[in-house]
């Protein structure tokens, strides 16, 4: 993490910045919940709307299980 630099963060050329690091073990799951919520979506199976809704609700979940917010 000391050496990431944020204005080259991939070692192909991106048209973006920044680099991303959340240091809770449940992130990784995060990714995958929110993933396939977008697979859903581009097949059809909902609204971008609500699937980012959903989205934020199963990691509001997650977070207030896992004892986060204070």
């Amino acid at each position: 993490m000391q050496s990431a630099d944020p204005t080259n963060p991939c070692i192909k050329q991106v048209p973006y910045t920044g680099i991303q690091f959340v240091g809770i073990p449940e992130f990784q799951s995060f990714g995958g919940v929110v993933g396939q919520n977008i697979s859903g979506a581009l097949a059809g199976k909902g609204t971008v709307d609500q699937v980012l809704k959903e989205s934020q609700a199963a990691v509001g979940r997650a977070v207030k299980q896992a004892g986060y917010p204070k």
